[in-house]
């Protein structure tokens, strides 16, 4: 634990992580958390009496109330990231009918800021506000590629669990995919968190070479990564440069300009012969 820490705030904390996960009631709390029973409901009054949680008349349980929702909205308005987004979404979803996501990168995961359901029958879901680790997902690994050399190294040596079959578990492999990331200002998911959904994701870059979102599709994998995902990845990155230069003053156009290079190709991640692949199983 780092110092100085203020131990009752590290509690109040705590249980909203744990409210953020599902509702619960006082005992769950205490079962749950290890934390003991007056403890428990000391930082619960707290939370109620500032209107961050709110408990359930019938069940007990204790959510989390809309308070935290509207400190939320404050951040992604403060940001200025959610309006430069949400024409190039659009645009994103009208070619290629695929979910669109945005997303911010939060400590290994990341976190869906905006996100526009897919038009085809078959699509992928996620929640506005929902998670995932970062490196195993395509929006993720194009922020994780932008991350600090220490954090890079954190996550590459962290244990994971193999999600699918194709999760990437090897240190090696995985660091030479975030390389190629930085180089294409590309990332590609081919199924590594949920088994058949893959995505496709650039970085939204500032001046200095740092990602402060990340722009994607997502849908079955087979469409996604099939013979026209190159056509898709240049779009993305297109529409994320885009929205980078919209954020970057105009004295620093320059230097964003030498950053954000859009003439690297894309042929040196993982996904070449993905598709020839699966023609050649079907006999075409």
């Amino acid at each position: 634990m780092v110092e100085p820490y203020l131990q009752t705030l590290g509690n109040g904390l705590v249980v909203l992580e744990a409210l953020h996960e599902k509702p619960r009631t006082q005992a769950e709390l205490v079962e749950d958390l290890g934390m003991n029973r007056l403890t428990t409901y000391r930082v619960l009054r707290t939370l109620e009496v500032h209107r961050m949680v709110d408990q359930d008349s019938v069940t007990g349980r204790y959510s989390l109330a809309v308070k935290l929702w509207e400190y939320g909205v404050e951040f992604l308005a403060n940001s200025g990231l959610r309006p430069k987004v949400e024409g190039p979404a659009l645009e994103l979803r009208g070619r290629w009918g695929d979910t669109v996501h945005v997303a911010v990168y939060d400590s290994g995961s990341v976190v869906y800021i905006h996100k526009l359901d897919g038009t085809e029958a078959l699509r992928s879901y996620t929640a506005l506000g929902g998670r995932a680790p970062a490196r195993c997902v395509a929006t993720g690994k194009a922020l994780l590629a932008f991350q600090s050399e220490t954090e890079v190294k954190r996550q590459i040596t962290a244990s994971v669990p193999a999600f699918t079959a194709a999760t990437i578990q090897d240190e090696e492999i995985l660091r030479r995919e975030l390389e190629a990331i930085r180089a294409a200002k590309v990332a590609v998911n081919r199924g590594e968190w949920r088994a058949g959904v893959g995505g496709i994701a650039s970085p939204i870059l500032t001046s200095d070479g740092s990602a402060i979102g990340a722009l994607g599709i997502s849908g079955p994998v087979d469409r996604i990564l099939d013979e026209m995902w190159q056509d898709r990845a240049e779009h993305i990155r297109t529409l994320a440069a885009g929205i980078s230069a919209s954020l970057v003053p105009s004295e620093k156009q320059q230097k964003w300009d030498h950053i954000y290079e859009l003439g690297k190709p894309v042929e040196g991640l993982p996904v070449a012969g993905i598709w020839q692949e699966k023609a050649a199983q079907r006999g075409d």
